[in-house]
C-alpha cells in the first residue's frame, strides 16, 4: 500500500471510462467509483470499501482486445457490487487473530475461490463471452503483483477457474462419478456370487442332513433321487460381471473422450486449455487428419488461430501446390494467399512453390506487377520478380534503363537498383563518349566512378575506354596526381607508367612517406 501511495494512479481516458460507465449501468452499480490507469500494477485491482478505484495497469490496457478488457472490469465492478472488498478486510482480520487454526485457513480459501466463481458469473451475464473471459485470464496468469487487500482479477486458482469457464470443471465429477458406479457394480456382483455360493452351501448341506437321517432310521422308505433335485435346481446361477469398458459406438462422454477418439491423446491441461480457448473441435481435427496431415497439438492450435479450414487446404491444393507441411499452410493463411492468387501467377507462366508464393506475397508482389514487368521487356520468374520487388524496381524504371540504350536482364536490373544507377547517371557517363555495358556500369558505380572523373582524364591527354578508367580508379589514379607529375618533368607518361610512380610514392612528402 506504501508504493501505491508513492505511485498515484491516472486517470483514464475519456472513451475507456465511457466503456467502464456503461459496464456500471449494465451491473446496476449507482456508487461513485472511480478509474485509473496504474504503471506497477500487471492485473486489474479494486482497492477500497467505502470509495472503490478500479486500477487499470498499463500491461493490461495494452495487452489485451477491447472485448477482453471489458470482461475483466466487470469482474472488478462485480466485487464491487457484492461488497468484496469489505468483507476482505475481515476475512485478513480472522486470518490474522487466527492464524493458528488450519480450518480458518482451509474455509477462508474456499470463500476466495467461491468470491472469485461469482464475480466470473457476473461477468460472463454482462459480456457473454466465456472463451474471451478465459483468454484474458490466460493471458494474465502471470500477472499476479497485487497488494493483499486489494481485489485483483486473476486472483485464486486460475486453472481451476479457466477450466470452470470452459466446461472443463465437469471432468473430474464426472470421473468421481464413474468410478462410483464401478465399484457400486463390482459390489452387486460381489453379493449375487456370494449369495449364489452360500445357497449352494445351504442346498449340499441339506442334503447330507438327510442322507445321515435315512441312515439311522432303516425303516423309513428311501427317498428317491429324483426328490434331491428340486433343492439343486434352486440355485441361482451367477451372472457374469458386466463390461466396464466403453463401446466404440457408445457416445463420447467428454472434451478428451473425443480428442483421444481424433488422435489426440495425453494431452497436458496447457494443452486442453490451448484447444479449448481457440475452439478446437474433434471434428476438426479429424477433418485435418482427412487432408493428410497429422500436426502436434501445437501445429492444431496454430492452424486454428490463423484460420486455417479442411476447405482453405482443399481449394489451395485444388490449384497445383503439393501442400504436405503446416508451417507452409499456416504460413500461406498468414499472408493472405487465396487460390484466385495462385491461379493468377500460373496464367502468366510463373510456377512458384509454397515458399515462393509466400514470399511473393511478403513483398508485395501482384500479378499486375508481374505483367508490367513482363510489358518492359523482363520475363521474370518467381525468385527474380521478388528480388526486383524487394529493390523497389518499378516498369518507369526499366523503361529508363531501355532510353540509355541498355538490355539489362532481371539479375542486372537489381544489381544497378542496388548500387543506385539511374537513367541520369547512365546518360552523363554515355555524355563521356563511353558506351558502357550494364556490368560495366555497375562496376563503374561501384568504384565511384563519375563523368567528372572521365573529363579531368581526357583533359589530362589520356582517351581510356571503360575497362582503362575503371583501373585507374582502383589504383588511386586522380587529375592531381597526373598534374603534380607533369611539374616534375613527366609529360609524356602513359597509364601504366602513371600508376608505377603511384605505387612507389615517387611524390610523396617525407610526412605521407
Amino acid at each position: 500500500m506504501e508504493k501505491m501511495r508513492r505511485t498515484p494512479s491516472i486517470p483514464v481516458g475519456a472513451r475507456l471510462r465511457e466503456t467502464c460507465l456503461a459496464l456500471q449501468r449494465r451491473l446496476g452499480l449507482t456508487r461513485m467509483i472511480q478509474y485509473g490507469e496504474c504503471a506497477w500494477l500487471e492485473a486489474p485491482a479494486v482497492i477500497g470499501s467505502f470509495r472503490p478505484i478500479v486500477l487499470l495497469p498499463i500491461t493490461a490496457l495494452t495487452g489485451l482486445s477491447e472485448q477482453q478488457l471489458q470482461v475483466v472490469i466487470a469482474h472488478e465492478l462485480a466485487h464491487i457490487k457484492r461488497l468484496d472488498p469489505f468483507v476482505n478486510v475481515f476475512q485478513i482480520a480472522a486470518e490474522t487473530l487466527l492464524f493458528y487454526h488450519p480450518a480458518v485457513w482451509w474455509i477462508s480459501k474456499r470463500i476466495r475461490a467461491e468470491r472469485e466463481n461469482c464475480c466470473d458469473d457476473a461477468a460472463i451475464s454482462v459480456c457473454g463471452n466465456a472463451i474471451e473471459y478465459a483468454r484474458a485470464l490466460t493471458l494474465m496468469e502471470e500477472w499476479r503483483r497485487a497488494p493483499a487487500l486489494a481485489m485483483a482479477v486473476n486472483q485464486g486458482p486460475v486453472g481451476n477457474r479457466i477450466a470452470r469457464l470452459l466446461g472443463l470443471g465437469a471432468l473430474s465429477t464426472e470421473i468421481r462419478g464413474i468410478g462410483l458406479t464401478a465399484s457400486f457394480l463390482c459390489l452387486t456382483v460381489a453379493l449375487v456370487s456370494g449369495s449364489a455360493l452360500l445357497s449352494f452351501a445351504h442346498a449340499s448341506s441339506g442334503v447330507r442332513s438327510s442322507a445321515s437321517v435315512q441312515a439311522t432310521q432303516p425303516s423309513a422308505p428311501p427317498v428317491p433321487a429324483a426328490s434331491a433335485q428340486p433343492a439343486i435346481k434352486s440355485i441361482p446361477a451367477a451372472k457374469p460381471t458386466p463390461d466396464l469398458a466403453p463401446s466404440e459406438h457408445e457416445p463420447v462422454s467428454s472434451y478428451i473422450d473425443g480428442m483421444k477418439a481424433a488422435g489426440l491423446s495425453d494431452l497436458t491441461v496447457d494443452q486442453l486449455v490451448a484447444l479449448k480457448i481457440q475452439g478446437v473441435t474433434p471434428e476438426y481435427v479429424r477433418a485435418i487428419h482427412e487432408q493428410g496431415l497429422h500436426p502436434d497439438v501445437d501445429g492444431i492450435v496454430g492452424m486454428r488461430v490463423q484460420g486455417v479450414t479442411p476447405e482453405y487446404i482443399r481449394e489451395m491444393r485444388a490449384t497445383g501446390l503439393a501442400l504436405t507441411e503446416e508451417d507452409e499452410i499456416v504460413g500461406m493463411k498468414v499472408q493472405g494467399v487465396i487460390p484466385e492468387y495462385v491461379r493468377a501467377l500460373k496464367e502468366l507462366g510463373v510456377q512458384p512453390d509454397a515458399d515462393q508464393i509466400i514470399g511473393m506475397k511478403v513483398q508485395g508482389v501482384t500479378p499486375q506487377y508481374i505483367r508490367d514487368m513482363r510489358a518492359a521487356g523482363l520475363h521474370v520468374d518467381a525468385d527474380e520478380v521478388v528480388g526486383l520487388k524487394v529493390q523497389g524496381v518499378t516498369p518507369e524504371y526499366v523503361h529508363g534503363l531501355h532510353e540509355q540504350g541498355l538490355q539489362p536482364d532481371a539479375d542486372e536490373v537489381v544489381g544497378m537498383r542496388v548500387q543506385g544507377v539511374t537513367p541520369e547517371y547512365i546518360r552523363d557517363i554515355r555524355a563521356t563518349g563511353l558506351k558502357p555495358t550494364a556490368d560495366q556500369i555497375i562496376g563503374m558505380r561501384v568504384q565511384g566512378v563519375t563523368p567528372e572523373y572521365i573529363k579531368a582524364l581526357q583533359s589530362a591527354g589520356f582517351k581510356l575506354d571503360v575497362d582503362e578508367v575503371i583501373g585507374a580508379m582502383v589504383q588511386g589514379l586522380t587529375p592531381e596526381f597526373i598534374e603534380r607529375a607533369r611539374k616534375h618533368g613527366f609529360q609524356d607518361l602513359d597509364l601504366d607508367k602513371l600508376i608505377q610512380l603511384k605505387h612507389i610514392g615517387a611524390f610523396d612528402t617525407p610526412a605521407e612517406l
